[in-house]
This record gives structure tokens, sequence and C-alpha cells, in this order.
């Protein structure tokens, strides 16, 4: 994520998105649990179950979620 300057990354499957590796919420959870900065899987680093909004909405509807 650093080397490609982005914040977030979509986890996908087959059937769509399954979830967001984030990297604020990613460096929380490993503090907190003291785990190694690096997950064998995105499934152990994402955050599951997606919110979304529809691209015309508000950015308040997305931060509500």
């Amino acid at each position: 994520m650093a080397n490609r300057k982005v914040g977030a990354v979509a986890v996908v499957d087959a059937a769509g998105p399954v979830g967001i590796v984030n990297e604020r919420i990613f460096v929380l959870r490993a503090v907190a649990r003291e785990l190694s900065s690096e997950p064998s899987t995105a499934k152990e680093g994402m955050t599951p179950n997606l919110v979304s909004v529809d691209i015309d909405d508000a950015i308040s509807d997305a931060l509500a979620g």
C-alpha cells in the first residue's frame, strides 16, 4: 500500500467485494493484539462486512455508515 500511495485496498473474491484492508485499522489491530505487521492472508487483515454508499451520496452518508 505504501509503494502505491493508497490508504485502503478492497478485498474481493469471485462474487465481488468481501472486505477492505485499511492501513489505520490494520496498525491499530496489530498494536492492540501485538501481532506481526504482516498477516499471511488478506482475509486475516481485512475488515469484513463492507458498508457502501452511492457515488453521488454525501460524504456524511459514508461516515454515518
